[in-house]
């Protein structure tokens, strides 16, 4: 299909789909609107769904021509199409030209526009070819309508029934719920443009063939079987892709609508917005998903406000399709170093996927985030970590690009490692032994694998004659990232009582398997032990030459050296090339220097800063 150019930015163009029964050809056609506050724009729809495979296509015929669209997209438009008059709808499929990079790309910058003035969302998810939708839905709003009693305006109430408590009515059948978890596997939830689509719509409806629910609803379902464990038990799976999406959503500020039409999301809609989010969190949030162009992963989110550089008048980076992944993610690298919200964060969220840095042959900037790659792992530096291994009095964060993509940073090198550990794996931080790697102990039971990492750091440290004895708590410390993200006054516990709740709970599992022994355990806080150390997943623990123990990334060796940079809270581990040179490895956690310790000590003339050249 050939496209007449549109006359300027300030335009779209917008499908008028004619009606006609289920049976009859799709046709219809494109609209030009221009989009101005002195111009009244048309009412319309705009479809958000899964493009589906590209060589599966069927036919449609617009502006008196046949053109080729997916057959999800056909499906879709057979279900939103009224038998008995014209409907506008906006889909990208057909209202952007495809193969015309520049318009794509000044399309894309309005985007956000488009889905924001659209009176609803219509969210298509596929066909219901086992008619399991209706009573999906069903369940979704029964089992919400239950637990939604338990939420109040600031949080979740107390004393939630159990399942095995009288006053539970939620459904217990798990062949019932398996229509949900049908749902929750659908390539929609793993697709990256899904997220600002949604977000910036007022009214999302989600629809299964033709049946259809709120997506609220599935959104509230989703962060119930997060927090509620009991729930999360008796339905079998868990929705923490949808979660996760829906937290992102919430970083787009708009606090109306479908998000906050229902307690929970409601709760976390006002919870979530917060002034010190990033725009980076948003980006490392995207490498879970699905999206067929690599530079998607920046571009999908600049209907963000988060998107846009320190003067708010202005994104970040330009779209531009004809730009090769290499130089859209440097641009935005250097974008988010130039601004003062996001530059001391840049550098946290490099997560190398393989050793490919580290290779001579390989010409991309290893301090340079890779958007389309990463190993999953928690950044240790992130903006509500409250570590400030590197900030001190007023210092400042500060980098320079050169001309050959490298980076000028000045640092503190503070010491090289001389050991690390095997990856700690996801599993391994579990409650359930089953999940364990299988190393028997002297009991003849099997050992949480945070006792196995525990005795393989003691005895490291022995043979490079460092001793301490009080290793297993510096060692707890560390597991916890100490000084961190859960401290008393949020949980009302402190890093010690949950650490102690969770190995009471694992070595009782592992013991005799069962927790109700006496002497009684807090599982609340051994779930909220589990979570923390999960968040060490593709990270080793490491041995410094003067002794300090860290956290550091997967692809981290002996003879790396841990940094701390002015301005930033959590230290960097590098890897050195040539004289002054170095790659960049990842952020680390390194107990002793977290609270700017290596700070005081150059203010003391005890250390040095230097500049160093990362490439």
């Amino acid at each position: 299909m050939s496209y007449e150019p549109l006359p300027s930015s300030d335009y779209i163009r917008i499908l008028e789909l004619f009606p006609g029964s289920e049976t009859e050809p799709l046709c219809g056609q494109l609209l030009l609107v221009r989009r101005e506050e002195d111009h009244e724009t048309p009412s319309y729809d705009a479809i958000s769904y899964a493009w589906g495979d590209p060589n599966d296509t069927v036919e449609i015929i617009c502006d008196s021509k046949p053109v080729q669209i997916t057959n999800n997209l056909a499906d879709a438009l057979r279900v939103f199409r009224d038998p008995g008059n014209k409907k506008l709808l906006w889909v990208d499929a057909l209202c952007i030209d495809q193969n015309n990079d520049l318009e794509k790309g000044d399309q894309v910058k309005r985007m956000g526009s488009v889905y924001s003035n659209a009176k609803c969302v219509l969210v298509f998810i596929g066909k219901d070819e086992d008619c399991m939708a209706e009573d999906c839905f069903s369940l979704v709003q029964e089992t919400n309508r239950f637990y939604g009693r338990w939420c109040g305006e600031t949080g979740i109430l107390p004393n939630i029934p159990s399942p095995d408590d009288p006053a539970f009515t939620v459904c217990k059948d798990r062949k019932r719920w398996e229509s949900v978890k049908v749902l929750r596997l659908s390539p929609w939830f793993t697709r990256l443009w899904v997220i600002q689509e949604v977000a910036l719509g007022s009214k999302c409806r989600l629809f299964w063939g033709r049946n259809s629910i709120n997506l609220a609803e599935i959104c509230e379902l989703a962060l119930w079987i997060v927090i509620v464990a009991d729930l999360r038990e008796l339905v079998g799976f868990r929705m923490g892709f949808v979660a996760n999406s829906f937290h992102i959503c919430c970083s787009y500020r708009n606090r109306q609508g479908w998000k906050v039409s229902l307690p929970l999301i409601r709760v976390f809609t006002h919870q979530e917005q917060r002034e010190n989010d990033l725009f980076l969190t948003m980006l490392d949030a995207g490498r879970d998903l699905y999206t067929s162009k690599d530079v998607d992963r920046v571009y999908g989110f600049l209907g963000s406000p988060l998107a846009l550089d320190s003067t708010g008048n202005r994104l970040l980076i330009k779209p531009d399709y004809r730009k090769s992944m290499e130089d859209v993610y440097f641009e935005i690298a250097c974008a988010l170093l130039a601004h003062p919200r996001e530059a001391r964060f840049v550098l946290v969220f490099v997560d190398h996927h393989r050793t490919w840095p580290y290779e001579n042959h390989y010409t991309f900037p290893s301090w340079v985030p890779r958007w389309d790659l990463g190993t999953g792992h928690c950044p240790v530096g992130g903006c509500d970590s409250g570590y400030c291994a590197g900030i001190a009095d007023e210092s400042e964060f500060h980098a320079w690009t050169q001309s050959d993509r490298s980076l000028r940073l000045p640092c503190i090198l503070v010491d090289h490692l001389v050991w690390t550990s095997e990856v700690i794996e996801r599993h391994h931080m579990s409650l359930d032994p089953n999940e364990w790697d299988e190393e028997i102990g002297a009991s003849g039971r099997a050992r949480p694998p945070y006792d196995q990492l525990c005795d393989q750091v003691v005895e490291a440290c022995s043979s490079h004659e460092f001793s301490s004895s009080n290793l297993p708590e510096i060692f707890g410390i560390t597991m916890m990232h100490q000084y961190n993200w859960c401290n008393s006054d949020r949980v009302g516990a402190t890093n010690d009582q949950i650490l102690r709740a969770y190995l009471q709970y694992a070595r009782r599992k592992a013991n005799s398997g069962d927790i109700m022994a006496d002497p009684p355990i807090d599982t609340s806080l051994a779930y909220l032990g589990t979570t923390i150390l999960g968040r060490n997943y593709n990270r080793r623990v490491a041995i410094t030459s003067s002794g300090y123990l860290a956290l550091v990334p997967l692809f981290s060796q002996p003879g790396d050296v841990c940094a701390v940079v002015p301005g930033m809270g959590a230290p960097l581990t590098f890897r050195p090339r040539t004289e002054g040179t170095y790659n960049m490895v990842g952020d680390c956690y390194v107990h002793g220097i977290m609270l700017g310790e290596a700070m005081e000590e150059l203010k003391e003339g005890k250390r040095i800063l230097e500049e160093i050249t990362v490439v």
